[in-house]
């Protein structure tokens, strides 16, 4: 029996390191097919997804006329738009999605700038999170000593926090364990904690990584699982990642 799971993709950003002024980066197309194109298609197909939830917000509107003119009515009963009116981070957009679901399955939340994001990966965590009852598993990449994704650290197997490139001490440089910025919760746990995120003083935002701090602190099991597949791990911030992934396989 499918293990079933909602689906959240937060698309509502402005994409200012793309260039991004008349369009949304996530219509921007990858071998041919706008990326929030190629992301509702995966996760439509996808008979595990139950709820698909897309966080909009910057020229917001063109992504849901191509979504409704794209994928037609009787394939879309399980897709929900929520509005990012003000773009306030990823744990403010996710708040917003979450109003958007009504049912108790786990929830997978992920930047709509990763193109090959895959339902073999949320396949896979939903099987690890139905065995070892997490509250979170964050989705890693196997990294090399000089990338820049944040290191995941842990103790026991347990993930205890994640560090940025920048205040990363000389060994954990060494961890060859990337943060994707893909998350799988608990969305009891994830809807009463959502509301509990405080704005980051240096951003202004609500950040999602904060969750891990609450969860690691209430003693919750917290887990990190890798894609499927490292071109998952892409994402579009830049023309060079663009680039990137239309000779990526």
């Amino acid at each position: 029996m499918p293990i079933k799971y909602n689906v959240v993709i937060l698309a509502a950003g402005k994409g200012t390191r793309i260039h991004a002024t008349d369009k949304p980066k996530h219509l921007f197309k990858v071998k041919g097919v706008p990326i929030i194109g190629r992301l509702t298609d995966t996760f439509l197909r996808d008979e595990n997804c139950a709820r698909l939830v897309l966080v909009i917000g910057f020229k917001g509107q063109q992504i849901v006329d191509y979504i409704n003119a794209e994928f037609p009515a009787p394939i879309r009963g399980k897709i929900a738009f929520a509005w990012q009116r003000r773009l306030l981070g990823t744990a403010h957009a996710t708040k917003i999605a979450l109003t958007q679901i009504k049912n108790k399955y786990p929830t997978f939340v992920f930047n709509g700038d990763h193109p090959f994001m895959s339902s073999a990966t949320t396949k896979k965590l939903a099987r690890i999170f139905a065995k070892e009852q997490p509250t979170m598993i964050i989705t890693t990449v196997k990294i090399k000593p000089d990338s820049s994704f944040g290191r995941i650290i842990k103790k026991n197997k347990l993930v205890e926090k994640i560090v940025e490139v920048k205040n990363c001490a000389p060994d954990e440089l060494k961890i060859l364990e990337g943060n994707v910025g893909a998350y799988f919760f608990d969305t009891t746990w994830l809807k009463e904690r959502i509301v509990k995120v405080k704005k980051n003083q240096a951003s202004g935002e609500y950040l999602l990584p904060d969750l891990l701090e609450m969860a690691v602190a209430e003693g919750k099991k917290v887990l990190s699982e890798q894609v499927e597949n490292p071109v998952e791990a892409l994402g579009i911030n830049t023309l060079e990642n663009l680039a990137d992934a239309q000779q990526a396989r």
